[in-house]
């Protein structure tokens, strides 16, 4: 009973917090086709965080294109279109490619039976934009990671339509060199990945997650343990965190996210979105899974954390409050919502989900210092409806307010 009420008063506690904390609102496009991902980060170099967008745009393919918005002033942004020929346009990451100019870049996929994978940089305060691979089946999730150790960002693939996991190793970005290397040629339908170590040697490890859009016939969670050699430097076989085949349970995995959730040991642990679709029935209250890396015996091992939700579609891991446990802020498709989760420093303990504002269908999220007041900033997609002429979509920036 002791240990129940200390942790039940701690949780009042960072629910007092948690709503203690006001958000505003301030739109950064209102006319984009159908806003997929997002991403903040300064991609120009020393003026402070940008947006770059990818749009769907919907039916109608010629509306698909990657946006950039920079120079926030005074609630104001400055709108630049860096590509309008990326039909489908979907998958979205950033990282220092590179190396050279001291500036972030980001990659963008758009996801066609004849997809490509772009690369945009700026230098000399000029956008350069260089294709990696064309000609690809529906590539989707991208991640961008330096694994070999030359400075140089590495760029990490699910080609959805192929069923392939691919490396393009970074041999010299300045003359847009790439090695295609397939970590995986058989693993149906790739749907996001993400980089970090996830055991206990000094490599960097690939987590993949698996998901059939429309049929929801597999899926699963695998990570492809880095090595000391190869090339590419992973394990050809991967190691199974979740799988599923049955139809009547299947709950979608999404989004992935690493990072440490339990800060009482210094393990990264997996937060993963599931879309809760099964079939034609759709389960709406599922959410998150969090799996929690414990050793046993030399070995990581997972526990698995249900955290209801409401259609989870995308989250971003970041510390809110200056703790010692890191808190994440979610969009929800169905629920139409942005929401924070709280953590505490006893985990599985979770609080929320907290309703930050309302977007309608959101897809994308990204967290960052926006207005340079030392307090973390939510940007979210919202995908809307409709056909690209009369579509009703948008994203928007929620910012903190001081308490």
């Amino acid at each position: 009973m002791r240990i129940t009420a200390y942790i039940l008063l701690i949780s009042l506690c960072w629910i007092s917090l948690a709503l203690s904390q006001g958000w505003d609102r301030t739109t950064v496009y209102d006319d984009l086709p159908g806003p997929i991902q997002v991403v903040a980060a300064d991609f120009r170099g020393g003026t402070g965080p940008d947006v770059v967008t990818t749009a769907w745009g919907h039916a109608n393919a010629e509306c698909g294109k990657v946006v950039l918005a920079y120079n926030y002033s005074n609630g104001g942004w400055t709108e630049v279109v860096v590509d309008a020929g990326m039909d489908h346009a979907a998958g979205l990451a950033f990282g220092d490619i590179d190396g050279i100019n001291g500036k972030l870049d980001f990659v963008a996929s758009n996801l066609t039976p004849t997809g490509s994978i772009k690369w945009y940089t700026y230098v000399s305060d000029m956008l350069s934009t260089n294709t990696i691979a064309s000609n690809l089946n529906q590539p989707l999730g991208l991640a961008v990671e330096d694994v070999d150790g030359d400075d140089d960002g590495d760029v990490f693939a699910a080609i959805y339509g192929e069923g392939e996991v691919v490396m393009y190793r970074n041999d010299d970005a300045s003359q847009n060199d790439w090695e295609t290397l397939v970590i995986d040629d058989d693993l149906p339908y790739p749907y996001a990945v993400a980089l970090g170590h996830l055991d206990l040697d000094a490599y960097i490890d690939l987590v993949v997650t698996t998901t059939h859009l429309g049929v929801w016939d597999s899926e699963g969670v695998y990570i492809y343990h880095g090595t000391a050699s190869g090339n590419p430097p992973f394990e050809s076989t991967p190691e199974t965190v979740y799988e599923q085949i049955d139809p009547a349970t299947l709950k979608s995995p999404r989004s992935v996210r690493i990072g440490k959730l339990n800060p009482q040991d210094n393990f990264n642990d997996l937060l993963i979105s599931f879309a809760g679709e099964s079939g034609p029935a759709i389960r709406s209250t599922f959410g998150f899974v969090a799996f929690l890396a414990y050793e046993d015996g030399g070995n990581i091992l997972w526990n698995e954390f249900p955290i209801s939700s409401n259609d989870a579609r995308d989250t971003w891991l970041t510390d809110f409050y200056g703790t010692t446990a890191l808190d994440f802020a979610a969009t929800t498709l169905r629920g139409h919502q942005v929401q924070m989760f709280v953590s505490i420093p006893n985990w599985p303990y979770v609080n929320g989900p907290f309703t930050i504002g309302n977007c309608p269908l959101g897809k994308g999220i990204a967290v960052e210092d926006i207005t340079a007041s030392s307090k973390k900033d939510i940007v979210a997609a919202c995908y809307g409806e409709g056909q690209c002429t009369y579509m009703y979509s948008y994203m928007m920036m929620l910012i903190r307010l001081e308490q």
